[in-house]
């Protein structure tokens, strides 16, 4: 079996508007560069555990709980939030609490994480974003870094709402539960006591429900005694549309859109099997949907392809459902591909065939979105391969074995 093109699986080579695969057939390196777009800044976690960006157009390769990395692809979102790091701005209403500003470095290893500290009020001891922009019926989901300084346990609650608190989060017990059938609550290790904290839900009335975050003693209620020096040190506030929180977005003073990231590769002759062939990729899903696109080979104007995207496999003739696989999981998926002849396997698994399939001319190898911008990957790629020919079915349960 010829494998002719090899990306990722630790071995990253990015620049400006490219990243790096390659072909080692018979102890030959050819390098198959990508071209890669994003038209923004992003963040992602270096190989020193450090939130850090990388500037406009440049792949993003995220070293979150993998030391071999995985390229970061996300569409474009934008946090609402006006001041993501600067908690001591009028912005963000104080309630029976004080900001000490700069207090302690944050996952970005800057010394410019905010510290809330109660008083000795009974009652809720509070800090929340002041400005409405939910609109009613829509997703969104609120994040945001935590380390304790004395209190472990937060709850993230929507004011005026009704159903408040939303999420509670547990520092020490590394815990995240949602109050509601409807929300979905989660909590990220980010190392050196941070963690992600995270609410996403539909908003149920327009511009008054308030994101809201709060230091806790106990669970159930917002008010309790404060011993006037414990607290919690905050960063990295985002408030986005969407069912799951993405990269960190920056602010200060304005809402700030990261770009959608776009991989695509125009390949030499002999890379893709044009009657016969096999891709695979190894990815770990963010939020899976129907629009998620794993890999994809097309012609250029997707009128003949071959994809493995957030529920099927196939081509213009041939389509396999892959059923729906949990947010945060990591999927090994590969497609074999000839005339009459499709197989497609996940983590091992045989989800279906189809033996009478019409192969298309393709020329373009996408990772993780099309080419032209739309159904962005929800996640990231560990590594992704090609292959001239059609690896046998034992083959695939082999390659896709976790």
């Amino acid at each position: 079996m010829a494998n002719t093109l090899k990306f990722g699986n630790g071995q990253w080579a990015t620049g400006n508007g490219t990243a790096l695969a390659y072909n080692d057939e018979n102890a030959n390196f050819k390098p198959l560069p990508f071209d890669f777009t994003r038209a923004s800044s992003g963040t992602t976690v270096n190989q020193s555990g450090l939130i850090e960006t990388v500037g406009s157009g440049i792949p993003r390769i995220d070293f979150l709980g993998n030391t071999k990395g995985a390229l970061l692809l996300e569409p474009s979102r934008t946090n609402l939030t006006l001041y993501s790091e600067d908690l001591s701005n009028s912005y963000w209403a104080k309630q029976n609490g004080s900001i000490t500003s700069n207090a302690i470095a944050s996952p970005s290893g800057v010394k410019n994480a905010d510290l809330f500290t109660e008083n000795t009020s009974t009652s809720d001891h509070a800090i929340f974003d002041i400005v409405s922009y939910f609109v009613s019926g829509t997703t969104y989901t609120i994040s945001f870094f935590a380390k304790s300084n004395g209190r472990t346990k937060l709850e993230l609650a929507s004011a005026n709402s009704g159903t408040c608190p939303t999420g509670r989060f547990d520092l020490e017990a590394k815990t995240a539960n949602a109050t509601n059938t409807s929300f979905g609550a989660k909590i990220e290790d980010y190392g050196n006591g941070w963690f992600k904290c995270s609410v996403s839900r539909v908003a149920p009335n327009s511009g008054i429900d308030l994101p809201y975050y709060a230091t806790v003693i106990n669970f159930g209620t917002l008010s309790y005694t404060g011993d006037g020096t414990s607290g919690m040190y905050l960063w990295g506030m985002q408030a986005e549309e969407g069912s799951y929180a993405t990269s960190y977005i920056p602010t200060s003073g304005s809402a700030v859109t990261r770009v959608a990231d776009v991989c695509s590769q125009t390949t030499p002759d002999g890379v893709i099997g044009q009657t016969e062939g096999t891709i695979y990729a190894e990815v770990k899903i963010d939020g899976l949907k129907n629009s998620n696109t794993i890999v994809t080979l097309h012609n250029g104007s997707f009128s003949e392809y071959l994809v493995i995207a957030g529920n099927l496999a196939g081509n213009i003739n041939a389509y396999i459902f892959a059923g729906t696989y949990a947010v945060d999981s990591v999927v090994k998926c590969a497609m074999a591909y000839k005339q009459n002849d499709v197989a497609f396997y996940i983590n091992g698994v045989l989800i279906g065939t189809d033996s009478s399939a019409t192969m298309p001319s393709t020329s373009i190898f996408d990772v993780g979105s099309i080419s032209f911008g739309n159904y962005t990957l929800h996640g990231s790629v560990k590594q992704a391969q090609l292959y001239n020919t059609r690896l046998s079915n034992s083959e695939l349960q082999a390659l896709t074995q976790v």
